[in-house]
């Protein structure tokens, strides 16, 4: 009977060692998933699609273009055709086509902007002007003067020439508004009667005299509507102009041939007047003064404005008289591409405001001119008015002075008990901030 042979089992040994293994074998209920980690952040927002003057326009492959089909190359011109009168529809200037395997391109050229998506100009939205536009046709007038720095203390109207041109009419806006009153300005101050300032006066060029405007009644004006159309411009100069010393108190003013200054005034005195009740929170109506009172003030402050930018350059000493025994002035100086506001001067008392504008070495006028943007509003009896003077000043000492736009505010109020013919006014406040432009 033959034998059955039997492999032998593994050795004692190595059934040890794989029995071993078996146990040391990870299992999957062992193992544990890692949780995602999310950001916090908010993901960017995709970018703001903007008009464009180029592009490409794509358009997917029609199935009757394919190549497969026996009509291709008819069904592709005809397609393309109808696709390029659309583009021209749209004022779209072609440039190149192409053919490719998913579909049809042009490049495409435009001389207004245009969207990318719909190839039209984008909507116009109507949004209103801006803070200084609107505050500009808030004003019904504008009014420009050409003032001349002297060493005197008196500035008079020069008398304006029979033959003289039309070279210094400055053009003036007129808008109409809800509240706007045609104001007459005609008045003289009465601290200084030898003293005359034009206001809304329009010069005659034949007769010398000033025309002033026709009075209207006390009532508001009814409310018209702007036309749509532009406005025509109504012409006006007053011009101001410092004359040249001369023992004769009588004679002909003339014109000196020093620096000029000359001034540009956006009146908004025309929004102090549509309150013509004062509120409770205001102040009781003792406080508000009538419309004689703020054209007396309104002249006497332009006044005081012309004397002290004139005398800031030749004479700033004398300028302590310009300012109350209890004023303050505060110079700020700001750095270009700052974010601190800079430092800051202050000064109280005559005595030290002279000194600290002896201190400060800048000077207004730049080769005999100077360019000053102001405004004045009377805020009423009690608090003062206030003057708003913007422009350049000037480091003196080199060929090229470097040029440092500046920002004054002034709160004036009359000087009372006091005959000073030069200084009707006398600054209570002044800020002053200095902006280097480089």
């Amino acid at each position: 009977m033959p034998e059955i042979s039997r492999s032998p089992g593994p050795s004692p040994a190595k059934r040890q060692r794989l029995s071993t293994d078996t146990l040391s074998t990870p299992t999957s209920s062992g193992i544990t998933s890692l949780e995602p980690s999310i950001k916090a952040e908010r993901s960017p927002s995709p970018a703001v699609s903007l008009p464009q003057t180029s592009g490409a326009k794509f358009y997917a492959m029609p199935s009757d273009c394919r190549k497969i089909d026996p009509n291709c190359k008819r069904n592709r011109s005809r397609f393309a055709a109808a696709r390029k009168a659309e583009l021209s529809t749209l004022g779209l200037k072609l440039t190149r086509q192409l053919w490719r395997t998913d579909g049809l391109v042009f490049d495409w050229k435009s001389n207004v902007p245009v969207m990318l998506d719909t190839l039209k100009p984008p909507k116009e939205i109507g949004t209103g002007r801006h803070t200084n536009d609107a505050a500009e046709a808030a004003s019904p007038h504008g009014l420009s003067l050409l003032i001349s720095p002297a060493p005197a203390s008196d500035i008079i109207p020069s008398q304006t020439n029979a033959g003289a041109g039309r070279s210094d009419m400055i053009p003036l806006a007129r808008q109409d508004s809800p509240a706007s009153r045609c104001i007459d300005l005609k008045s003289e101050s009465r601290r200084s009667p030898s003293v005359e300032i034009p206001g809304f006066q329009r010069n005659s060029l034949r007769s010398g005299l000033p025309a002033t405007l026709p009075p209207v009644s006390s009532e508001p004006a009814p409310f018209r509507p702007t036309p749509a159309g532009p406005s025509i411009p109504n012409h006006e100069r007053s011009i101001l102009r410092q004359p040249s010393d001369s023992p004769k108190k009588h004679a002909r003013p003339r014109t000196p041939d020093g620096p000029r200054l000359r001034t540009t005034h956006n009146d908004t005195r025309a929004l102090v007047s549509t309150y013509g009740a004062p509120c409770q929170d205001f102040g009781s109506a003792q406080d508000w003064p009538s419309t004689k009172v703020s054209e007396e003030m309104t002249s006497a402050s332009l006044q005081y404005l012309q004397k002290y930018i004139s005398m800031f350059d030749t004479r700033r000493a004398s300028l302590s008289d310009a300012y109350h025994a209890d004023a303050t002035v505060s110079i700020r100086r700001v750095a270009p591409h700052t974010t601190t506001l800079g430092d800051v001067t202050t000064a109280s008392g005559r005595d030290e405001i002279t000194r600290t504008l002896s201190d400060l070495r800048l000077r207004i006028f730049a080769d005999g001119n100077a360019d000053v943007k102001y405004d004045i509003v009377h805020l009423g009896n009690r608090i003062g008015t206030l003057v708003t003077v913007n422009g350049l000043m000037y480091e003196p000492g080199s060929a090229l002075p470097k040029s440092l736009a500046f920002h004054w505010t002034f709160i004036l109020k009359e000087k009372l008990a006091s005959r000073d013919i030069v200084w009707s006014l006398q600054a209570t406040l002044h800020q002053m901030s200095i902006y280097s432009t480089s």
